[in-house]
């Protein structure tokens, strides 16, 4: 049983560092589609232009992780 508890501690440590990889692509990404935002659209209120990425993106990957999550328990 020792060697099985190593292969479920190791698979748990992989999905962990899966999900923190995602979450941190999205973050990088949610924080480039400001900037860009910000710097190219400047035919939108200013803040608008702050946000839209964050109220658009940050929902979109929760549902994402929290279907992920699920799917590897």
């Amino acid at each position: 049983t020792a060697g099985l508890d190593i292969f479920v501690l190791e698979r748990k440590t992989q999905l962990n560092r899966v999900q923190t990889h995602a979450n941190r692509m999205a973050g990088a990404f949610t924080a480039a589609t400001t900037a860009f935002s910000v710097t190219n659209f400047g035919f939108l209120p200013a803040l608008v232009a702050w946000l839209w990425p964050s109220v658009l993106i940050v929902p979109f990957m929760y549902i994402l992780m929290s279907k992920q999550r699920k799917i590897a328990t």
